[in-house]
């Protein structure tokens, strides 16, 4: 991204040498790998995101396009890595990770969606649905103010700010994205939800009470033997290890 910034600044070998480091992740075929792997998941959605900014440094719309195309596949409800029926989020196989691989897949995908809107790049409205449903029946379950549960944050659970704020680490840095910005990015696509959208960001920012305007009930999660029960004055969950996740 800071080529796109600074692209009037470089010279056509620097310019042709950093897209031929953005493709390294591809694959003769087209295939993304991600450490010597095929890429599924947030790791895909990393190599894809990449492979689009290649895309407008080279000024070829057919490659944006192929993955674009390729990132919105992985958008999709799955019983592979990504977004499961119940919408929490697997990563390194069947583990929950809502948090962490979770919390970048939202936060990449929604600006994603923003960006590319009103192009011919654009998400159908069906994969911006997937992802709104990701955030606010998945994730949103998962965290209280600006903090997450440890349960689905997997590594990030070592992280000193790995589970103390829900807009992520990197959400101190100017421009940085965190889910409070995912929440912004996707707000005008959430149509009769966009309140509640607006409620988890202000949540997310620290501008309201940890409590304001919660969803309040239990929430199973069936695939990732998860459950939460959410009330004004606590909330509760409990993660379980089984022969279906690790």
């Amino acid at each position: 991204q800071m080529a796109l910034v600074c692209e009037a600044l470089l010279t056509r070998d620097e310019l042709a040498g950093v897209i031929r480091l953005m493709k390294e992740a591809v694959r003769p075929d087209g295939a993304l790998f991600y450490s010597s792997k095929p890429a599924t998941g947030q790791n895909l959605i990393w190599e894809a995101h990449v492979q689009i900014v290649a895309g407008c440094l080279m000024g070829d719309r057919k490659y944006l396009a192929t993955y674009a195309r390729r990132a919105e596949a992985e958008m999709q409800v799955s019983l592979q890595e990504g977004v499961q029926p119940d919408y929490s989020f697997h990563q390194h196989g069947v583990q929950l990770y809502s948090g962490g691989y979770g919390a970048n897949f939202t936060e990449d995908c929604a600006r994603l969606i923003a960006v590319l809107h009103g192009t011919s790049f654009a998400f159908n409205p069906q994969t911006v649905e997937t992802v709104i449903r990701h955030l606010l029946d998945g994730q949103q379950w998962m965290i209280r103010g600006r903090r997450w549960d440890f349960g689905p944050v997997g590594r990030w659970v070592a992280w000193p700010a790995g589970v103390d704020t829900a807009s992520d680490w990197r959400a101190g840095f100017p421009g940085a994205t965190g889910l409070a910005q995912a929440c912004r990015d996707l707000g005008p696509f959430s149509g009769d939800r966009r309140k509640e959208m607006e409620a988890f960001e202000s949540r997310l920012r620290g501008d309201a009470p940890p409590n304001a305007a919660l969803p309040l009930g239990y929430r199973v999660f069936w695939r990732s033997d998860y459950v939460t029960y959410v009330r004004p004055g606590f909330s509760v969950a409990v993660r379980m290890s089984s022969r279906r996740a690790i």
